[in-house]
């Protein structure tokens, strides 16, 4: 079963990057010079089916794969990790709903993580950046925005400043 198979939850459909694989394989048994190294193709099965299943219009959870970490397989070290890194990005801690916090939340599940799979530091630093990218622009483009007015709860005289600042615009 390849990765692709696994995030998916059935078999990769035609044209898929595991389909795609195959059938060049099959054209070379003997493989080629040297194998590729299995970190990345991980990542590209992992983004492959993140992919298909947009395009079906059905995501992949977020609670299975975010920026090609597994939260299924990833272990406690490797959280700490995540949460350090995009600390470090952010400048606080990441706030709940981060994928360092996701990713804390599902290796409390399984601490040791899956045996077969360790994720590389440099994926775990990319993905903590990106995500703190995501949170910095989702903050501020929330501080920008004016405040919320309620029209109930002015007074009068707060009233006509607001219709006066509105006639000026």
């Amino acid at each position: 079963m390849s990765y692709e198979h696994k995030a998916l939850g059935y078999r990769p459909p035609p044209g898929s990057l595991a389909s795609q694989a195959q059938a060049e394989a099959a054209k070379h048994p003997q493989g080629g010079p040297a194998p590729p190294d299995p970190i990345e193709l991980k990542k590209a099965a992992l983004s492959d089916a993140a992919k298909i299943e947009s395009e079906r219009g059905h995501p992949i959870p977020k609670s299975t794969v975010v920026d090609g970490i597994d939260l299924a397989s990833i272990s406690e070290a490797e959280a700490r990790k995540l949460m350090s890194e995009e600390h470090k990005a952010l400048g606080y801690r990441p706030p709940p709903g981060s994928l360092a916090a996701d990713a804390q939340a599902a290796a409390a599940k399984h601490p040791e993580g899956k045996l077969e799979s360790k994720i590389d530091t440099q994926i775990l630093t990319e993905a903590a950046i990106k995500d703190a990218a995501r949170i910095s622009s989702e903050r501020r483009s929330r501080s920008n925005s004016p405040p919320q007015v309620d029209v109930d709860n002015m007074s009068e005289e707060e009233q006509k400043k607001l219709q006066s600042l509105e006639t000026k615009l």
